[in-house]
Order: structure tokens, then C-alpha cells, then sequence
């Protein structure tokens, strides 16, 4: 009887340890399925990103191309990103397979109002327009006055400050974040985002009336030419600018295209959502034609 007994046990720790040892095995296969997934589903991520930066380095491939180009001479449908080869704003939107969607905006940065240059009469008026109470529109443009003294007498000594007279952030760079706007002012976001919208950090002190957007237009011409805005249904003839640019701040503004663009592309997927700015500079008389200064 004993032995029956002993056998019985033996047989039922040998069962007992089969099971665990199954259990083990099944826990390390499940981990490496578990594993195994994760980086299947980490290099389709990849992939995505992958392919979302190179159908955003085609937008701007073709953004160059079409502003380097002489207008006119290249057929709409030659270009897949780039819906428009003409005018200051140029937005496209195109669907590609998988429910990939690429959008673009390729616009003239010189219709917008220049940091390093508060001292142009269209800062005052634009802001006036956007809602701004006079005195921080005074407070403002002092202290982008202060900035730029405060980097004039510092550029000899090669040494660029970083912060204005009364302490606001200002890193001098050829760009600036534009996040930097923030800190300049206790805003409100609405009105931080305008600013950000109608500024560029770059030395070119003229603004493009002809590309301006609507705050910097109304701005400028007043009351008067905002009658004539209605009466042209929102449209500003090169005409009626160039009677305006007769009478006031001839030096301030220009109604040509500039060699200074930005490209906006969002590329948007079931899976992922991919951003860029690109700010580029074309230079045709340059052995390289163009020069991203800015992302």
C-alpha cells in the first residue's frame, strides 16, 4: 500500500511541475508576442514618419521650383503639391491613397510686418486694427525699439544680448522662436497669435502691401480704403495700392513679390499627424539659386 501511495505522490509533483513549467513557457511566449508586436507596431510608426517627411520634403522641393521658375512657364498640373504657380498665398490640398491627405500653404513673408524694423508707421496701424488698446501698442514697439539699440551697440563687441532693458527675452538671432513673442507682453492668446501671424524676424524693412493679410491692409489705408475694400469685394486692385503708396509712407511699402517665402505643410494620416514650417530665400544671381534660413 505504501508504494501505491508514493507512487501517487510522485506522479502528482511531476504533474504539478509540468503545469508550472507550461505556465513559464506560455508567459515567455506570450511576452514575446507582446514584444513582438510592440516593435512591429515601432517600425510602422517609423515608417509613417518616414514617409511623411519625405512627401513633405517633395512640397518643398516643388515650392522652390515653382518660385524659381519664370512665371508662367510651368503648367499647373506639372506640380502635385503646389496647386498654384502665381500670387502671394498659394494653398493646395491633395488626398493620396490610405486616406493620406497633404496640405500646403506657400506664402510671401513680405507682406508681413518686420520685428527689426518697429520704427515702420504700418506696426502702429495693424495693431490699432487687431484691438489693441494704445498704450500697449506704445509698449509694444518700445520694446522693439529697445531690442534692436540693444543689439546695434552690442554688434561691435560681438556680443548679442538677450534680454531688452526691462528684462523681456530676446535672443538676436537671424530666427527667432516665435514663441519668443509670448513673453514681450501680457496678452491675450488671441491677440499673441495675430502678432505671431502678421510678423516675420527677418532684415527686410518693407512690407509687401499686395500680400498683406487683412489687419495689415486695413491698417494702412484706413477708413477710406477700407470703402474701397467693400466696393471691390474684399480685393485690393494694384491700381487703387499704388494711389494709396502715392500719398502715404512711399518708403515703407512695396507691391512686388519678394525672394522670401514660407511653406506650411501638414500631412495628416489615420495613424499620424506631421508638421513643418520652411522659410527659404531665393537668390537667383547665387551659384545655389536658394537658401532655407528657417524652420
Amino acid at each position: 500500500m505504501k508504494r501505491v501511495s508514493l507512487s501517487t505522490g510522485q506522479r502528482g509533483v511531476a504533474l504539478l511541475q509540468v503545469l508550472l513549467l507550461s505556465m513559464v513557457i506560455t508567459l515567455l511566449l506570450l511576452q514575446l508576442i507582446y514584444t513582438a508586436r510592440g516593435q512591429l507596431a515601432v517600425t510602422s510608426e517609423v515608417e509613417q514618419r518616414v514617409k511623411a517627411d519625405l512627401l513633405i520634403h517633395s512640397a518643398q522641393n516643388e515650392a522652390l521650383y515653382s518660385t524659381l521658375i519664370t512665371p508662367g512657364t510651368l503648367q499647373p498640373e506639372a506640380l502635385t503639391f503646389i496647386a498654384e504657380t502665381q500670387g502671394p498665398i498659394r494653398t493646395a490640398e491633395v488626398l493620396l491613397e490610405n486616406g493620406v491627405s497633404v496640405k500646403t500653404r506657400l506664402f510671401d513673408l513680405s507682406g508681413l510686418l518686420p520685428l527689426r524694423f518697429p520704427e515702420n508707421p504700418l506696426w502702429r496701424s495693424a495693431l490699432l486694427e487687431v484691438g489693441l488698446e494704445p498704450e500697449l501698442v506704445n509698449g509694444f514697439l518700445f520694446e522693439l525699439t529697445q531690442m534692436q539699440d540693444l543689439d546695434s551697440k552690442a554688434s561691435a563687441a560681438f556680443d548679442e544680448p538677450l534680454r531688452s532693458t526691462t528684462g523681456f527675452a530676446y535672443p538676436n538671432l537671424p530666427i527667432q522662436l516665435a514663441q519668443s513673442v509670448n513673453a514681450w507682453f501680457d496678452l491675450d492668446p488671441p491677440t499673441r497669435k495675430q502678432i505671431r501671424e502678421m510678423s516675420h524676424h527677418y532684415s527686410q524693412a518693407t512690407v509687401n502691401l499686395m500680400a498683406s493679410p487683412d489687419p495689415i491692409v486695413k491698417g494702412a489705408i484706413g477708413e477710406f480704403g477700407a470703402r474701397i475694400l467693400d466696393q471691390s469685394e474684399g480685393s485690393l486692385s494694384d491700381a487703387k495700392t499704388r494711389l494709396f503708396v502715392a500719398s502715404r509712407n512711399p518708403d515703407w511699402i512695396e507691391l512686388q513679390l519678394s525672394g522670401l517665402w514660407r511653406l506650411d505643410v501638414v500631412v495628416d494620416s489615420p495613424r499620424l499627424k506631421r508638421k513643418s514650417r520652411a522659410d527659404f530665400r531665393l537668390d537667383i544671381q547665387s551659384p545655389i539659386p536658394y537658401l532655407l534660413v528657417g524652420r
